[in-house]
Formats: C-alpha cells, structure tokens, sequence
C-alpha cells in the first residue's frame, strides 16, 4: 500500500510540474468561448500543479497551508475563465446563490419604496457638478424607473431562544448596514449570511443589507443612491417598516473590497450632504482607488487572487453602454442659443477616456469618472477627514493594501509633511493580516479569519460602550499587524518610520499621474515579469 501511494504521489507530482509548464506557457493564449457554464469548472492539472509547486517550491505566502495555496489558485482561475462566459450570465450565477443561515439568526426580508431612491439621487444631485454629470456620461437620475424596487433583508439574532426578557428594545441596539462584495457588477448580501451571522452574535448587533443595482448595466452613481436609500430608510422609515426609526448614532456601515467603496462613498456623501452621520464604520479591503495607482496593486500580484489588469468579460448586452439612458444636452435644448456644429472633441463617450483613448477599464464607472471621489474615496478633496471613526482590515498580501494604508494616514492627517488642516482628522484602526490575500475573512474559516471577525466584534462593542467624549480622546491612528497565528501588535511608529517623505512623494505622484493607460501599461509589465519569473523558477 506504501509503496503504490509513493507510485501515485511521484506520478501526480510529474503530472502536475507538467501541467504548471503549460499553464505558464499558455497563460496569455486566447479560447473561443464555450455556450455553457462547463468554463467555470477547473482542470484537474491546476490541483496537481498547485501542489507541485507547494511542496517543491513553497507557497507564495510563507504561511499559506496547502488548502489555502489550492484555494487562492481555484480563485484565480475560476476569474480568468469567468472572463470568457457573459456578465449576465455570472451575475445570475452571483446572484441566485442562497446561504443556509444558523439556526439561532432569524431573517426578513422587505422592499423599500421607490421615495427613497429619489430622496437619495436628489441628495446626490447637489453634490455632483455639471462637469461630474458629463464624466458620469449617462442620465443616472433616471434609472431607477427602469428597474424594479429595492430589496433588503434584516439578520437578527433569536434572542427568544436564549433570553425571556421581553423588554428588549431593538431600537437602541447596534445596527450595522451592510454593503456587499462584488467589483460593483456581481455578488449579493445572501453570500455575506455566514460571515454576517457570527459578526451580529458576537457583537449583539442586528444587520440590515441590500442588494444594490450592479454595473455595467447600472454603473455609478446607482449603487451609490442605493446605499443612501437603505441609510435614509433606516433612520427614516415609513409607517409599514418593519422596524422603528434608528438613531444614526446606532449604525455602523461595512461592507468588504467594492462593498467597502461604498462604504466610504456613502460616508463622503452622508458628510457633504450634512445628514447625521453614523456612528462608526468598517471596511474590508477597500476599494478606495479604481485607477490600480498604488505599488501594491503590482507588487501583490502573486499573493492574491484579483486578475492582473481587471475584469473583462466577452460581448454581451450588459457591455453596451449605448443602452444606458443618454446624458442629456442642455445647450441642445436652449432655443436662444445658435445651433452649433457638433464638436467631435467635446462629445462624451463613456466607454473610451477623453485623454488617451483607452478603453473603459471598470464595469462601475468610465475612465474620465475613476477620480470622482464618489467613485475613488482617495481623491476626496478633504482627504477623508470629517468622518466617523473606522475599523479598516486589510491583508498585507493582497492587491488593495496600498489603499488602506494610504487612506488611513490621509483621514489622520498623518502622512509625512502633512499641513495643519481645519476639517477635524477621522480617527482610523489600521489591521494588517499578515499574507492575506483579498477578503481572506469571508475565504475560510482559518484561525486568523475568525480572529478577524472577533476583531470586528470588539469594535462594534467597544464604539457603543464609549461616549463621544473618549472616542475623541483615543488615539487618532493606530496599526496593529496580525500573524496568521492570530497575535496581534502595535505597528503605528513602525509603518510611519517606513513611511518616509519620498516614498509618500512617489504615492501621491501615482494618484496625480493624468495617464490612465500608462497606469494599465505597469500592471501589465509587471504581470510579463512575474510570469517569466515563475517559468525560470520551474525549469529543470
């Protein structure tokens, strides 16, 4: 039995340094794509190279187990054969998909009435200029009547099997919205209900989510009046809600990679629109910069899943953005104004970048909107400061980490050479998961992905058992990094040694560069360079 298991184990691990050559050698080969959803399923060579590589050369993160190595590769492939199936079709797949739920978490479900889209997408109009609108490049505040009404569905945990006291009172218990995962274009909250449930016993919270409308078919700034519409419906509820008004003083908003975004999007427009602000928020890995600018972005590439140079799907409807409602000419309309010729350099096409012709690189927003802050929290004008206090967790191993990290010192104020400034610094908690990749909490249940929620748990408690008063006198920034062992420590005056005037230079120039193809350009190269490094590293 010994010896045919050895037999086997020799045989498989050829097979798979075979298989690993040929993935390498035909990683950039194109296919045709097939009618089924058969794409999706991944070849036996990928498990037999992955282990291969696991066992001769290592993981790519030191303390990557095996499952976890065969994991990240079963991502990352399922992402590149995705691309070669329709975005509807991965959004239906996305979408449908339903997670069984404890027993002790009871669930309901509710519609929200179309008035608070409209009192969300009126807020949004006054912070949007003319020229944003043009960038923005379709007619978004009519969408809402194309589609059908908002859903969303409240977690809560079943005090009744516990707890006989029945003056609890709701109202007054923490309440977190939750904002979905998903690149903007797929996902729902139903994937989240696991990682949810454990979040809301361990915190005595209750969770309130919505499925938000997804690119490309209803790109920015409709996920956005989304996310205000649940906020305003749950501080502002109509008479047949099924639940009371909740103080903003109660919510807590989260939500992870473009759920993160939102996140902070939703805090920048709930702060310039002058609404009562929340009382703390939590993003994971967030997706702050939609231009890939930071050098995590290339450097990260191995240890993460996220596909090299963006999403890209085959032709399809959902891609037509010519089915978008029209921008509307307003000049075109004025009578009193002589007709014009039309200016060929003036016309807005929201799939091409107005500088260099690129084409559209995100599904959410086109190339001229990526540095709208509403899109790209990092571009806010205020440097996110004026915000509540966040809980940002983040993986050092994964792709955005950059972002949160510069996020972070941007709302403290704490970046080298930073002016004194008259808007109040947000207080940030940084986490940095040691080899993380991208949403390592919601992967698998491994020891540091539990310590991450349990985190995520103490914050909640710890931000309701304080006043405003001692929140305010905390610490402004603090970074803690976390082993995959789970233990934690303080890495503040670390990470801000390592921070030095010239690194933080090079980070602002990259955010300022005017070139989005040059952008795509470094990514790229980087992706060529990685892939020769890993063809030299497997030949005999």
């Amino acid at each position: 039995m010994a010896s045919a298991f050895k037999r086997f184990l020799k045989q498989s691990t050829e097979y798979g340094k075979i298989a690993f050559r040929n993935q390498l050698s035909h990683a950039k080969q194109p296919s045709s794509p097939p009618k089924k959803i058969a794409y999706l399923i991944p070849p036996m060579p990928l498990l037999a190279s992955t282990i291969y590589r696991h066992y001769t050369k290592g993981p790519p993160a030191a303390s990557w187990s095996l499952t976890f190595h065969v994991l990240i590769a079963l991502m990352r492939d399922i992402m590149k054969r995705s691309s070669k199936g329709t975005v509807e079709n991965l959004q239906r797949l996305t979408r449908n998909y339903v997670t069984p739920l404890p027993f002790s978490i009871s669930r309901s479900e509710t519609t929200l009435p179309n008035d608070y889209r409209e009192r969300a997408g009126d807020i949004l109009k006054n912070l949007l200029t003319e020229d944003d609108n043009r960038r923005i490049g379709w007619d978004w505040s009519t969408d809402r009547t194309r589609v059908s009404e908002l859903q969303g569905e409240w977690l809560t945990f079943s005090q009744s099997f516990f707890d006989t006291d029945t003056s609890f009172d709701a109202s007054r218990q923490p309440t977190i919205l939750y904002l979905h995962g998903g690149a903007y274009y797929i996902g729902c909250y139903s994937l989240a209900r696991q990682w949810l449930s454990r979040l809301i016993k361990l915190s005595n919270a209750r969770c309130f989510s919505v499925n938000y409308r997804l690119a490309p078919q209803h790109p920015f700034p409709a996920a956005l009046e989304d996310a205000l519409a649940a906020y305003l419906y749950l501080v502002d509820p109509p008479a047949s809600a099924k639940h009371a008004p909740v103080d903003p003083k109660n919510i807590i908003i989260t939500g992870e990679s473009a759920g993160g975004g939102l996140t902070v999007s939703l805090l920048l427009a709930i702060r310039d629109s002058g609404l009562i602000p929340p009382r703390a928020a939590m993003p994971l890995s967030p997706w702050v910069d939609l231009t890939h600018s930071l050098p995590s972005i290339t450097s990260n590439i191995a240890t993460d899943y996220l596909p090299p140079v963006g999403f890209k799907h085959i032709d399809s409807p959902a891609l037509n953005y010519s089915l978008l409602p029209p921008l509307k000419d307003e000049h075109a309309k004025d009578k009193s104004k002589p007709e014009q010729a039309c200016n060929k350099e003036t016309e807005h096409d929201p799939t091409k970048d107005r500088s260099d012709g690129l084409e559209r690189v995100q599904f959410y927003a086109g190339n001229d909107a990526l540095k709208l802050p509403l899109v790209s929290p990092i571009f806010d004008k205020k440097n996110l400061h004026g915000l509540p206090p966040m809980l940002i967790q983040v993986g050092k191993a994964e792709r955005l980490r950059d972002e949160s990290i510069c996020a972070a010192l941007k709302a403290t104020n704490m970046y080298p050479g930073a002016p004194s400034s008259s808007d109040i610094p947000t207080k940030i908690d940084l986490e940095l998961y040691v080899d993380q990749p991208h949403v390592f909490q919601i992967l698998l249940p491994t020891k540091i992905a539990v310590k991450a929620i349990e985190h995520l748990a103490a914050y909640v408690r710890d931000v309701f058992q304080k006043s405003p008063t001692e929140l305010q006198q905390s610490p402004r920034l603090t970074i803690h990094e976390i082993a995959a062992t789970g233990k934690s420590r303080d890495t503040t005056e670390k990470l801000m040694r390592k921070m030095t005037s010239d690194t933080w230079k090079d980070w602002i120039g990259r955010l300022d560069h005017p070139n989005l193809k040059d952008r795509m350009r470094r990514v790229e190269t980087a992706y060529e360079r990685i892939l020769e490094q890993l063809k030299k590293e497997n030949e005999p």
